[in-house]
């Protein structure tokens, strides 16, 4: 196969407004409200600016519909059958490669950026003997299996016609530079390549057969396939409004501080209280030379004196500055916070209680259907994953990788969890094992422990209906008084 990315396919537009969004979301953002400063306001940095910035990206992504909650269960499903099956040579391979860890990571950034490919290597620390010619997997050896995370910032795919399985892949190895050189590998069917390049210039550096005969790469999407493409483009409505967040919150912090520290405004020269010196305002009447008006006058503990002005009149002294409504400038923007949130279905609200089961589904409704979207999405993705890991292993079971993932954990206290819970077994929602699958047993453990609560409560019954049957006992000799049997009590009160 005829290679035909080359190193100009790579720090495209797109590719830079995608790495500008990791930083981001990794709080990585002073050098980008440096940037915004200095083109959107003069002289920030003489005025008294400060760089302010508040990850509003991280705190969205980070509530909005991830899957990996609880670890899911992997099975895998013969061709031709219904049932899924869990295949121990691939429990330990995915085991070796710390996948669930990967796959949260994977997870957070296919929620952020819409698409994310997965690269897939074999790790051989030595030499090995094959089976009929074929390897197969041996953790004891210390084989596993390499994920590489790859995203539109560091990587440059082509596809076949159905526009996901990927023919050619390019990739970063070090980090893109204008001027000094850098390097990329580069995967086809046939080989793999390291590549250096020194401005226009492109240096094979090796080229070694690709061992599996396919590029082992697959793609991540959010919620679905983009419509006409193999990358879904950069969100850009919260990249905006994270700059414009960022822009407001140095807007906010330098217009506090001016309120709290107002300007002086005199119209009568100033004795400077160390050395006497007057220093007088600028006014192109006096004949006096105008020295520079000192920049900090007054403060606790100050005395400023005044001379009397060139007519004799009484100084004015006053200090002055905006009076902004700073509340109501942060509720709007509070506000389009929530909006923002609301737009990724996460619910930022001042009050975040309820008062029952229903008003907490109801308040994370949108949340808990964006997961079941993001759920078929990533099951999808798994499959794709799955089909290229038989190819790499092919001692695994052939047939289809299931994921069930864990029941989703909503942002409630226990109270508000176990309401949640009555409101779905009134209504038929849900059966007492999907309440305790939900709270982290596996469907045996389930089964078991209704069957031991069953028990439990017919052991119980049982006693109670055993102890309403049992005559009351009184003591032998005893006698009970007329009076406490029944009518009314003698008051103590004529007892003398």
């Amino acid at each position: 196969m005829n290679k035909s990315i080359t190193h100009a396919d790579f720090n495209s537009g797109e590719a830079i407004e995608t790495q500008k969004l990791i930083d981001y979301y990794e709080d990585d953002q002073e050098r980008y409200v440096t940037a915004l400063l200095d083109a959107k306001r003069e002289n920030w940095r003489e005025r008294g600016f400060n760089v302010t910035s508040r990850n509003i990206i991280k705190s969205i992504v980070d509530q909005s519909g991830l899957l990996f909650n609880k670890p899911p269960k992997l099975t895998v499903i013969p061709y031709g059958q219904s049932r899924g099956i869990e295949d121990a040579t691939f429990n330990q391979i995915m085991g070796r490669a710390g996948w669930l860890e990967f796959f949260q990571n994977v997870d957070v950034y296919t929620r952020l950026l819409k698409t994310i490919v997965v690269l897939q290597q074999k790790y051989i620390p030595q030499e090995r003997s094959t089976v009929d010619g074929v390897y197969r997997f041996d953790y004891r050896k210390g084989d596993a299996l390499l994920l590489t995370m790859l995203h539109q910032g560091q990587c440059v795919t082509r596809t076949d016609i159905t526009g996901r399985n990927i023919t050619e892949l390019a990739y970063y190895l070090t980090p893109y530079s204008q001027v000094e050189s850098w390097t990329y590998r580069y995967i086809n069917a046939d080989v793999i390549e390291e590549w250096e390049v020194k401005g226009d210039e492109e240096i094979r550096l090796s080229s070694l057969p690709n061992p599996e005969g396919l590029v082992p790469a697959s793609p991540f999407y959010d919620v679905r396939i983009p419509r006409n493409s193999f990358w879904f483009r950069t969100p850009e409505d919260i990249v905006s409004f994270q700059d414009n967040l960022n822009l407001f919150n140095c807007d906010l912090d330098y217009a506090r501080a001016h309120q709290m520290q107002k300007s002086l405004f005199v119209d009568s020269p100033i004795v400077d209280s160390d050395d006497g010196t007057a220093y007088r305002a600028n006014d192109e009447n006096w004949s006096t030379p105008t020295p520079k008006t000192k920049k900090t006058i007054g403060g606790l503990g100050s005395i400023v004196t005044l001379e009397k002005g060139m007519t004799g009149s009484t100084p004015l002294v006053k200090f002055d500055g905006p009076d902004t409504e700073l509340r109501a400038l942060y509720e709007i923007m509070a506000s389009q916070v929530r909006d923002i949130a609301s737009d990724w279905n996460v619910n930022f609200k001042e009050d975040q209680s309820a008062n029952s089961g229903y008003q907490v589904i109801t308040n994370e409704m949108g949340n808990l259907a964006l997961r079941e979207k993001r759920a078929q999405s990533f099951e999808s993705g798994f499959r794709r994953f799955y089909d290229i890991t038989q190819q790499m292993y092919p001692e695994l079971q052939e047939g289809t990788l299931h994921v069930e993932f864990g029941a989703p954990s909503l942002p409630v206290n226990r109270l508000e969890q176990e309401q949640v819970y009555q409101y779905r077994l009134q209504n038929k929602t849900a059966t007492p094992v999907d309440i305790y699958i939900a709270d982290g047993l596996t469907e045996e453990e389930a089964i078991a422990k209704l069957k031991r609560d069953i028990a439990i409560r017919k052991m119980m019954a049982e006693a109670e209906a055993e102890t309403d049957q049992t005559p009351e006992l009184q003591s032998p000799g005893i006698e009970t008084p007329p009076d406490q049997i029944g009518g009314n009590q003698p008051d103590p009160r004529n007892t003398r």
